[in-house]
């Protein structure tokens, strides 16, 4: 069912444009620890009232600061504990005094403002007890009528000067609270105690005897049998032997050569092709020829997977724009100057004024599933709403990506976000009684998730992968059992990353990293990931419920999830399928000088048979 009609985005950049990127290091002292942007950074987001600018105010972030602030014990509060297990510096006892004089000020003009409305009204009815409108002039000259208006205006001398105060701190406190982190989840609390206590909880994470950081917390993994199997086989990448040149003469489709040709032409450099030096982003890796192929054959065959589960249009394909405005790039947690996570793209108009900052994300980006919600209310009953794409993703870091995404918006929160919210506001504070009972919480759910993926391991049940009628926890559940969904037949292992709250981005409030194996690494590498963003991009976009019965503001509670990067996971494929091929027509070409048969020229990609259908010709 379709419930509203998209944005249409077309953007014709026929105009020039200024691409760059500057690489900068993060700031962080010895300790590792970070710290928030100062008060003097500009947001996208928040213009200051009195600020003239030819600018409109793009929107309005509808943050909930009372849920922030209102503690008597900041410093044992869980905003507090979130701060601390992100390594993230700030002072918020500092803050929550800017947020509490900020609030007596507006509190301050409120009273003024209604004293203000109070004389208008006497003015009023002084006009109407002297004959009305027609002899209003007079009656504003009479003694009564002066006095009333002396007064309106030393409030209204008395209003501006409380502005001049409240202006410039409103604008501290607002990008100060704009800049904080997304709520942590109560599983995200008990993996960075897990990780700051240096032990491997074997009840939930698979017992690797690497004291790894990514392997101390592996939730989950399966085809692990096939893992003795591609060790095995890593020998024929060894030394010389290099994957990229495997297709260079043919593929193997159900046991038939397969000419490796691409728009009717042979390629003569058939791996990958990488910038150069003087390009914006370095080893910017684009797959070209019979990888390329290899690329649209797997983009087909999830897509086609995901069909399967779209009888009762429970996911919408949506298309986007690849260029965002800097309020979007703000919005959906990063920050808009930032270079290093961000392409910014300057579009020259036909006159010197007409000059436009936006962001290259790609259509396949956060940003890009967003788009179409920004200042929408959505009925209640509409949810669950999953979207999902596919398309490019761009960032400095990583280059491009061909990736497939999902964003699933809910009226509903999680379990594990403020149960404890009401505890951490006594003069007490959050008591290490209430604390343990937090991360006790957060284990038994990381549990839960185990045991379901285990059942569903046994007994896939495709009506589990549903999201209709199911809370924001049970939605999360669902994405990890879409990739065993999804990737099960690969035979290629699998495993399931929880990620410490360090590592999170500040849009996160839990992650799960989903990694494959990858032979020539001899390691594991992303390939996905599920994560938890409740309101935190819906409130400072105006995502709402519109809920008519409630009398409060609701946001829409979100969950993201990226199913493949098919960039990587075509390397994966090609390196978890290689054969030495047959020795039959063994010729000089084959026999090295030393007489030993030469791997590298006999090595043959096959490609597994469930993908013949999608593979083209």
């Amino acid at each position: 069912m379709q419930r509203f009609k998209f944005k249409t985005i077309f953007s014709q950049l026929n105009r020039k444009f200024s691409l760059c990127s500057t690489l900068k290091n993060s700031k962080s002292d010895e300790n590792g620890y970070r710290s928030v942007p100062h008060y003097t950074q500009k947001s996208s987001l928040y213009i200051k009232p009195a600020e003239e600018s030819i600018f409109p105010k793009i929107i309005s972030p509808e943050l909930n600061m009372d849920r922030l602030f209102d503690t008597r014990n900041i410093l044992r509060s869980m905003l507090n504990l979130n701060l601390t297990a992100r390594h993230i510096h700030l002072n918020l006892e500092h803050l929550q005094k800017d947020y509490f004089k900020m609030r007596s000020l507006e509190d301050r003009i409120e009273q003024l403002k209604k004293q203000k409305d109070q004389i208008s009204e006497q003015i009023n009815n002084l006009v109407k007890s002297r004959g009305g409108v027609g002899s209003k002039k007079k009656t504003m000259q009479s003694d009564d009528a002066k006095k009333l208006l002396r007064l309106a205006n030393e409030i209204k001398i008395k209003i501006n000067h409380i502005l001049d105060e409240l202006i410039p701190l409103q604008e501290i406190v607002n990008i100060a609270c704009l800049r904080l982190p997304n709520t942590l989840h109560y599983s995200a609390l008990y993996l960075h105690k897990y990780h700051l206590n240096r032990y491997v909880d074997s009840e939930i994470f698979i017992n690797y005897e690497s004291m790894d950081e990514q392997a101390r917390s592996v939730l989950f993994e399966f085809n692990s049998q096939a893992m003795e199997k591609l060790k095995h086989g890593t020998y024929l990448l060894d030394g010389a032997n290099n994957w990229q040149t495997i297709l260079k003469d043919s593929v193997t489709v159900q046991g038939k050569k397969i000419s490796a040709k691409y728009s009717n032409k042979n390629l003569d450099n058939w791996s990958f092709i990488e910038q150069t030096a003087i390009d914006s982003v370095l080893n910017n890796r684009y797959l070209c020829g019979t990888y390329a192929k290899l690329e649209q054959c797997l983009s087909d065959y999830f897509l086609d997977k995901i069909q399967h589960l779209n009888k009762e249009e429970n996911f919408e394909y949506i298309k986007s724009s690849s260029m965002f405005k800097s309020a979007l790039i703000e919005g959906c947690g990063k920050s808009f100057n930032d270079y290093r996570n961000n392409f910014n793209v300057v579009r020259f108009g036909h006159s010197a004024s007409s000059i436009e900052l936006l962001h290259l994300a790609g259509s396949s980006s956060i940003s890009a599933l967003v788009l179409n919600f920004v200042r929408t209310s959505i009925k209640k009953k509409y949810f669950p709403w999953t979207v999902f794409t596919n398309g490019r993703t761009y960032s400095p870091k990583k280059g491009q990506l061909n990736t497939i995404d999902f964003l699933t918006l809910t009226s509903d929160n999680s379990s594990l976000l403020y149960k404890y919210d009401n505890v951490s506001k006594s003069a007490e504070g959050l008591t290490d009684q209430f604390l343990k009972l937090t991360l006790d919480s957060g284990k038994k759910y990381l549990l839960d998730i185990k045991n379901e993926l285990d059942r569903f391991l046994i007994k896939s049940n495709c009506d589990t992968l549903t999201h209709n009628g199911k809370s924001i926890d049970q939605i999360i559940v669902s994405y990890l059992k879409l990739f065993i969904y999804a990737y099960k037949e690969f035979g290629i292992p699998i495993r399931f990353v929880c990620i410490n709250a360090y590592d999170l981005n500040t849009r996160d409030s839990f992650k799960i990293k989903v990694e494959a194996y990858l032979p020539s690494e001899q390691n594991y590498v992303a390939i996905g990931e599920v994560c938890l963003l409740n309101d935190y991009i819906s409130s400072r976009l105006q995502i709402r419920v519109d809920e008519e019965s409630s009398p409060t503001i609701k946001h829409a509670n979100m969950v993201y999830c990226r199913l493949v990067d098919l960039s990587v996971f075509t390397q994966i494929l090609v390196e978890s399928n290689l054969k030495v091929g047959s020795h039959e027509s063994l010729n000089d070409e084959l026999i090295s000088e030393s007489g030993s048969f030469n791997t590298e020229k006999n090595l043959v990609f096959e490609l597994p048979s469930f993908l013949t259908k999608y593979y083209l010709v």
